[in-house]
């Protein structure tokens, strides 16, 4: 199968959605930050676009822990492959069990529930624990203490079924339930077994906090990435099952290329737009000695880092990232290498260089395509540097003149993508924002790193969270070639 059409298949799955709304004080584990939002940090009345800062910690909603989560030394979320967490998944549906706060899942269920619903563990699948607990989860109740039963009661696994998953040489376990290690009641962590010996240890990341698994098939292909966190002892994800009937030929395909991670480290204090504030992260939020774990808490803008901006960026009556479909960021993208332009800081390259491009590398751009410009200027990316003049240099770089943004928007792309920290006209002038990309259903995408290596085209692949009333969201993008 070609790249293209591997995309555009990919793209047109069915596809399921487990991530919670993202939204200040959703339920979460009582020793865990909260996920705050403070809206309107910047707004289009004041500044012209609309963006959050959301405070959270790395295990806030659906989100994946990383072995140095519980174990000291060992591997942080930014020390796996981008593309770790996609990989086929087998659905375990133990609701026939009548799970319960307390009570664990053995081994023999597990068996049992495998023959029964004809489905095989193989090494490297990603394994999804189905208790139905989702029903639990309750953002909204107005009750006292009820929004945290979800997290302080939990059913569990057995050690003899931990060791029963971890032998299978999976890659991760996910459930519908906070953490899908053993069981426990009034938020009891004392005894967890899964991340201290059986699955963190091993490279089996843990997934905790989905929800709706029951209308999804029970096998398929499990697509999200974490954001690559500075010694991140996990990351909040975006975590969507494609039904592919059954069938391993798509995961064969996207298995046999080549991925490319183009997301910047996500760090303190790292390179962006001027006017953004930046990203703090607070190291010590939890530590081994106090709280048995580690834990940090992020401070951030939603366009800190690649990213993308959602419609109400800049226009506030159109969408936010929570009503952008789920699957908007896979599909086929076609790179422009403009970097033998050279453009300079504050200049635009021109559409005869766009249609140069396109007749020297053999593409062209398409309709429901994702574009990428590549102009170089991750060169200037240096989150080391104390020099203001190169981290102004990196906040305003070169841009595509208003024929070439009429140009992609005539051609009814799908989103937009660069290597600076505004895919449109070189700052100040944003017709893309303003005019031919948001409020034409043109998302934009910005401050992507290491394009260089990619081919021309292939699959473009990243999972912004679904934040409420978001203006954008940051993610950790792939490029499949």
């Amino acid at each position: 199968m070609q790249t293209i059409e591997l995309a555009k298949a990919l793209h047109a799955l069915d596809v399921y959605d487990l991530s919670p709304l993202f939204e200040t004080n959703m339920p979460g584990y009582m020793l865990d930050p909260i996920f705050g939002v403070i809206q309107k940090a910047k707004n289009v009345e004041q500044q012209y676009y609309n963006t959050q800062i959301i405070v959270f910690g790395e295990h806030n909603g659906s989100h994946v822990d990383a072995p140095v989560y519980k174990l000291p030394g060992t591997k942080s979320i930014d020390k796996y492959p981008a593309a770790y967490l996609i990989a086929p998944y087998k659905k375990l549906d133990l609701r026939a069990f009548h799970p319960e706060a307390g009570k664990s899942i053995t081994a023999a269920q597990l068996e049992e529930t495998l023959i029964r619903d004809n489905l095989k563990i193989e090494e490297g699948d990603i394994v999804l624990l189905e208790y139905g607990w989702d029903r639990h989860y309750l953002p909204d109740t107005q009750v006292l203490f009820r929004k945290d039963w979800w997290a302080a009661n939990v059913p569990g696994l057995s050690e003899d079924a931990m060791r029963f998953l971890a032998e299978k040489k999976i890659k991760a376990v996910g459930s519908d339930t906070v953490t899908p290690d053993a069981a426990y009641t009034d938020s009891d962590w004392s005894y967890l077994p899964g991340r201290e010996q059986y699955f963190l240890p091993n490279d089996i990341l843990m997934i905790g906090g989905l929800i709706g698994m029951a209308e999804a098939p029970n096998r398929g292909l499990f697509m999200t990435a974490p954001l690559k966190i500075k010694d991140g002892s996990g990351s909040p994800i975006r975590p969507l099952l494609l039904d592919d009937r059954g069938s391993p030929e798509l995961y064969d395909a996207l298995k046999a290329l080549t991925a490319y991670d183009i997301s910047p480290t996500f760090e303190n204090n790292m390179p962006g737009f001027f006017n953004h504030p930046t990203l703090g992260v607070v190291s010590d939020a939890r530590d081994y000695e106090k709280y048995g774990f580690y834990s940090q808490t992020l401070i951030m803008c939603e366009h800190n880092g690649s990213h993308t901006d959602s419609y109400s960026h800049i226009h506030n009556h159109l969408d936010s990232m929570e009503k952008i479909p789920s699957n908007h960021f896979i599909g086929p993208y076609k790179k422009y290498d403009l970097t033998a332009f050279d453009t300079p800081a504050g200049q635009n390259a021109t559409l005869a260089q766009i249609l140069e491009v396109e007749r020297r590398d053999g593409i062209t751009a398409e309709e429901d395509d994702i574009v990428l410009l590549q102009f170089g200027w991750d060169k200037w990316y240096d989150p080391e540097s104390r020099d203001i003049e190169k981290l102004k240099k990196y906040s305003f770089g070169p841009g595509i003149d208003e024929d070439t943004v009429r140009y992609f928007s005539e051609k009814k792309i799908r989103s937009i993508g660069a290597d600076v920290v505004s895919a449109d006209m070189a700052f100040p002038f944003m017709p893309g924002h303003l005019e031919y990309f948001l409020p034409k259903g043109i998302l934009i995408m910005e401050s992507f790193v290491n394009m260089s290596d990619a081919p021309a085209q292939g699959i473009f692949a990243a999972f912004p969270w679904k934040i409420k009333d978001g203006s954008g969201c940051p993610m950790s993008p792939i490029l499949f070639g």
